[in-house]
């Protein structure tokens, strides 16, 4: 029986950088999974081998562009370098892959840089559950 691994509970620091270029960088971390789809636990000395692609896009569904990918049981990336234009969203999603099987995409998260809306932090931490 081939088991996938579940969604990922992520956790997003978006950080902002000076500069004319609208360079941001972002850095992206995130706890591995500890169940498969079937509920069955992964066993920590298996989370070590999974591997987490970072997506980008400015639609909550996509499409998709991949940002950067870890390490084997790397929980962050730190210092991608996105071109991102002022007032456009911008969605984040990542997969696992364990074994060769590809997780499917997890909830999207949503950043704004330089959104008008009152209350929105300036270097948001987001959390997905």
């Amino acid at each position: 029986m081939v088991r996938k691994a579940g969604l990922l509970v992520l956790v997003f620091g978006l950080i902002a950088t000076a500069g004319m270029s609208h360079a941001e960088t972002v850095d992206a971390s995130w706890s591995l999974p500890t169940t498969y789809n079937d509920g069955t636990a992964i066993p920590s000395s298996v989370q070590v081998s999974i591997v987490t692609t970072v997506y980008i896009g400015t639609g909550l569904t996509g499409p998709w562009e991949a940002v950067g990918t870890s390490s084997s049981g790397a929980t962050s990336l730190t210092g991608l370098s996105l071109d991102l234009k002022r007032g456009q969203r911008y969605y984040f999603t990542v997969t696992a892959m364990l074994n060769g099987q590809t997780s499917a995409y997890s909830p999207a998260i949503v950043y704004c840089k330089a959104c008008s809306n009152p209350g929105h932090p300036k270097n948001p931490k987001i959390i997905f559950k």
